[in-house]
């Protein structure tokens, strides 16, 4: 998972899978991503990026909209309705700029909509501050891990209590 450093892009290394199927997008924007930092994987249709967020396991995505294969809401949809892959955050990346787009992506589950042509500045604030979401959300997740260890540890010393802590907390969901 992602980690802050103190540099000027305070998540570089941060791993961004790009799902675009236009060519000349992806060299545009592929190197602007490298200079910032980021660790780039390219997949070239909404397949293909399914398959690259299993094996690769991005802290990131950056998804066009129409694609062949599955389209980009498809993709967006899939990654957000899996329990594994459902915290990564989804950028959707569109030369579409009518309202049905945007509202279909954001239902899908999609974080951020931005449309082509892009400004840069707002692109790589919302990719910092949507990266910045997801190293808090797994600093909970790891915090969450300690204290049921604790809990577990502290129960195992008798067995009556074993288990309690999760028992109450099942109850409680």
């Amino acid at each position: 998972l992602i980690v802050m450093d103190s540099s000027d892009n305070g998540f570089a290394g941060a791993k961004i899978l790009l799902i675009e199927d236009d060519p000349q997008a992806v060299g545009v924007l592929e190197p602007i991503l490298i200079s910032k930092g980021y660790s780039v994987t390219v997949a070239r249709d909404g397949v293909e990026g399914l398959e690259k967020v299993k094996s690769h396991s991005p802290d990131m995505l950056l998804c066009d909209i129409d694609m062949p294969r599955m389209g980009g809401i498809e993709v967006c949809r899939s990654v957000k309705n899996d329990p594994a892959t459902r915290l990564i955050p989804v950028v959707m990346l569109t030369g579409f700029g009518d309202l049905e787009n945007k509202i279909e992506a954001l239902q899908a589950g999609a974080d951020e909509f931005l449309n082509k042509p892009y400004n840069s500045l707002e692109l790589f604030t919302r990719i910092n501050s949507l990266l910045r979401m997801r190293y808090l959300n797994s600093q909970l997740d790891n915090a969450e891990d300690v204290l049921f260890s604790m809990a577990r540890a502290i129960e195992a010393k008798d067995t009556y209590t074993q288990g309690h802590v999760e028992r109450v907390s099942n109850l409680a969901v």
